[in-house]
């Protein structure tokens, strides 16, 4: 199992998560979670698996994968 399916695993057994959030953050990306409609901090991934997991998540949500200037926003 890899990283993004294991939080996805993690979030979804939590009925009270509705985002999840990465954001750069002191050289790495924080991983906060909306729950019970309040940020939480969940974990840190490190900056050099962000692009992996950030590609991941755009062909699952068919966003454009080569576009990282712009804000996006899907869902799936």
């Amino acid at each position: 199992m890899n990283f993004l399916e294991a939080l996805l695993i993690e979030c979804l057994e939590d009925n009270s998560i509705s985002d999840i959030h990465f954001e750069p953050y002191d050289g790495k990306y924080r991983i906060r979670v909306r729950k019970n409609g309040a940020l939480v901090y969940l974990k840190s991934l490190e900056t050099s698996l962000f692009a992996s997991v950030s590609r991941r998540i755009k062909v699952l949500c068919n966003l454009d994968c080569g576009d990282n200037r712009q804000i996006q926003d899907g869902s799936f």
